[in-house]
């Protein structure tokens, strides 16, 4: 039997660093795929592995741009720039139903020489 890990709209949101209501808004109004949820009656469950799998993401890879920023010792908006000018691989950004984040250990492998030229 395949090994299921259901986490909660709340769970997603902390890794997510987003408020609960924005998930919950998500599967409320179909933004997320319904293949990514189990919803009985009220109660929502995420499928952990699907809903990485399908973004391409680990969660716990996941910082916020702010995060990365500080990582850089630059400000949110520079980062910015950098990202919509492709200044850094594109791979390092993802986007999670309008919600941006930087997938840490790419950031990291950019920032020590590796170019960034690393498997999504």
């Amino acid at each position: 039997m395949q090994n299921i890990e259901l986490i909660t709209p709340a769970e997603l949101s902390e890794k997510l660093k987003i408020k609960n209501s924005t998930v919950t808004n998500w599967v409320k109004n179909k933004k997320i795929p319904e293949l990514l949820y189990v919803k009985i009656g009220t109660i929502v469950r995420i499928h952990k592995d699907k809903f990485e799998n399908f973004y391409k993401i680990n969660l716990n890879d996941l910082i916020t741009v702010k995060e990365a920023a500080k990582i850089l010792r630059t400000n949110e908006n520079t980062l910015k720039s950098w990202l919509l000018r492709k200044q850094l691989p594109e791979n390092i950004k993802c986007n999670i139903v309008g919600v941006a984040r930087i997938k840490k250990s790419l950031l990291v492998h950019f920032i020590t020489g590796n170019n960034g030229n690393v498997a999504a």
